[in-house]
């Protein structure tokens, strides 16, 4: 997303102030705190913008009659909201309440010694708003939260198109990911990308195909043919995600390929749309993609969708797949080296071995079920990047601590995401955001 995100301040007082101290210049107060947040945003340009003309309120009659008409006026992507004195959790209920009914997060900065209203937090964290509290000095920690305001922009403005037979098609995805995350989905057949897929240029095609080519390490076992169709079904990918107004795709191609309703596996060209910013998911997979989504608009960075096994005599984790992104630090970022194969479950088609780099911390995670209501998470490190004819042509080896534990407690299905960085913090905060819970699958339970 290029444009910044936008953040209104909102400053709380008493009336007559007692605490931190009864003579305190709240009109030198929001100054202090417009010059540490000019740092912040100076650090952050030009992806974080502190509004100008946030007002301060001491009761609620006037935060009721002005914040609404701020909000209204400045279009805020979320309220940072400061209690400058002791006494004042009505007003932030009241600006809690605001943020709710605008649908925007509100974050609380409670510096040490400006009162003691930082205890709201834990009633209202279980109400459904989106709320967060930070009780700290450091006023850099602010860009932290603004990036998780972002993110819950940028889900917004998502939608995931599902490619499957109809017969397929379940219901209350559509209505969970919206309702949940704002994320849009919508389930069509392979009419429309079988049309595309015949409509395409065949220069345009060739020309997608000899650059794949050309930045492999190696081709192995994939004719030109083979690639080119693999080309032109990137190519009608991106039509039909055009037309439909779709920022991601999933579909159903490990059955849509062996009923020859597809001419081509989509691998080369889910690499491609994800090294591009945008998303292509394996399988018709809609919760995994939903986590995809998630990671790649809280980081900036795709991630690798992977069918796990253990190998407990090292304390490994291996993530294995057929497709994986190129640039997995996001599309300015440098690309991995890779080979063009075949699809290893049945030797056909094209796909890529993507050797992603040693000694790299990385973050597992998918959510539990439907409900999106708990992201399982946990992390590790690269090891290794087995070259191996056994598995999905995608291989990475993780270290992982409680190996034994994770095996023996796993749920949620067997795909998981796997994103450069640890990660795991944002995650539990976001979570704040948009309700769900964590739990970590590398630590043991109560």
């Amino acid at each position: 997303m290029d444009e910044p995100t936008t953040i209104l301040p909102v400053f709380l007082a008493k009336p007559v102030p007692s605490w931190p101290c009864p003579h305190i210049d709240l009109a030198k107060e929001m100054e202090d705190i417009y010059s540490a947040l000019a740092v912040v945003a100076a650090q952050h340009a030009p992806y974080c913008t502190f509004l100008k003309g946030g007002m301060l309120f001491k009761d609620a009659r006037t935060l009721d009659n002005d914040l609404p008409a701020q909000v209204r006026t400045m279009k805020p992507d979320g309220l940072l909201v400061f209690n400058t004195t002791s006494g004042v959790s009505s007003l932030i209920d009241a600006t809690v309440g605001w943020g709710d009914e605008f649908g925007i997060p509100v974050i609380l900065f409670s510096q040490p010694y400006s009162g003691h209203d930082w205890q709201i937090y834990s009633r209202l964290k279980n109400v459904g708003v989106a709320f967060d509290v930070l009780a700290t000095s450091d006023f850099t920690e602010i860009a932290s939260r603004v990036n998780l305001v972002r993110a819950v922009k940028a889900l917004r403005r998502e939608k995931l198109l599902v490619v499957r037979p109809p017969s397929s098609a379940k219901g209350g995805w559509g209505e969970q990911a919206k309702r949940k995350l704002g994320i849009d989905v919508e389930i069509t057949d392979y009419k429309r990308l079988l049309e595309r897929y015949e409509q395409q240029d065949e220069q345009s095609v060739k020309a997608i195909a000899n650059n794949w080519i050309q930045k492999a390490e190696r081709v192995v076992e994939p004719s030109e043919a083979e690639i080119q169709r693999s080309a032109r079904l990137y190519l009608a990918c991106k039509d039909v995600m055009r037309e439909a107004k779709a920022t991601a795709i999933t579909i159903d191609c490990l059955g849509g390929f062996a009923r020859n309703d597809l001419p081509a596996y989509p691998c080369l060209g889910f690499a491609q749309l994800n090294d591009e910013g945008a998303m292509g998911v394996c399988e018709a997979d809609v919760k995994t993609a939903i986590a995809e989504i998630l990671v790649k608009d809280l980081a900036g960075r795709p991630g690798f969708v992977s069918d796990p096994l253990f190998d407990t005599s090292k304390d490994l984790l291996i993530h294995a797949h057929c497709v994986s992104a190129t640039r997995l630090d996001g599309p300015g970022g440098p690309a991995s080296p890779y080979a063009i194969r075949s699809h290893m479950e049945d030797d056909k088609g094209a796909s890529l071995q993507v050797r992603m780099e040693v000694g790299r911390e990385v973050t597992m995670l998918n959510f539990l079920d439907a409900s999106l209501d708990q992201m399982l998470c946990s992390t590790g490190t690269v090891v290794d990047v087995p070259d191996s004819e056994r598995g999905c042509r995608t291989k990475v080896a993780t270290r992982v601590k409680n190996c034994r534990h994770m095996l023996e407690n796993w749920e949620g299905g067997l795909h998981r995401v796997i994103v450069y960085g640890d990660l795991v913090e944002d995650l539990r905060n976001l979570g704040k955001l948009l309700h769900f819970g964590i739990k970590r699958e590398d630590e043991p339970g109560p």
